[in-house]
């Protein structure tokens, strides 16, 4: 009975890429019962950062405009365009589906999270996984 799920925070090419240069990558065979390795594809702390930075830019943007017109403002398609450029709303799905899917796993299974660092995806994913089970 496979009774281990492992989940690698990073894409998978970033994983291929830590495994080619000996560095952080977590294998099936280090294990007994290990029912797949499942990469959540979350991007490195600097795509998110820059990706905060630009939702935090465009919300000022936003701000400012509700002197002139709030509704006109929200209804700019270059508005939504904007928003959707930040990939910001796609790298929060990304960690919120992981965990989510991590939780779900843990209620029946083993469940180990793993990245190439463990500093930056690896604990927002383990946080969410003991909120989402609190």
């Amino acid at each position: 009975m496979k009774n281990l799920h492992i989940y690698d925070c990073r894409p998978w090419n970033a994983a291929m890429g830590n495994k080619l240069a000996g560095r952080g990558f977590e294998s099936t065979s280090n294990y007994i019962n290990v029912e797949k390795v499942r990469f959540c594809d979350i991007p490195n702390i600097f795509q998110v950062a820059t990706s905060f930075e630009q939702i935090v830019y465009l919300s000022q943007e936003f701000i400012s405009s509700i002197w002139n017109s709030i509704i006109r403002y929200s209804e700019d398609e270059g508005w939504h365009k904007k928003l959707a450029e930040t990939k910001w709303l796609s790298l929060i799905s990304k960690i919120l589906k992981a965990s989510s899917r991590a939780a779900q796993s843990l209620t029946q299974k083993s469940v180990l999270i793993h990245c190439s660092d463990g500093w930056d995806r690896t604990s927002q994913m383990i946080a969410l996984v003991q909120i989402i089970m609190d």
